[in-house]
């Protein structure tokens, strides 16, 4: 379960809840309800990363730069052969 907090009036599960009620629901409705407005995270928790995103250790170092498994050198190219 993920607590969060309302920034306005929401119905949960058939239930009124008025603005800045605290509620603690599953992770995905959380998420849900972040990402529409209705809700925030309560301080000190955040979102889980989405499944597609790539761990840290396979990201680039540096922004925009690919990772070095991804950079290719002129030995890579298969040589040129003349007949």
């Amino acid at each position: 379960m993920t607590q969060i907090i309302l920034d306005q009036p929401h119905t949960h599960a058939g239930q009124p809840y008025e603005k800045g009620a605290e509620l603690d629901v599953p992770q995905h409705d959380a998420e849900y309800l972040v990402t529409a407005g209705v809700a925030r995270f309560k301080q000190g928790l955040q979102r889980r990363a989405p499944k597609n995103d790539p761990p840290e250790s396979e990201a680039s170092a540096v922004a925009g730069e690919p990772a070095a498994a991804m950079e290719s050198t002129e030995t890579d190219a298969p040589s040129p052969t003349t007949d």
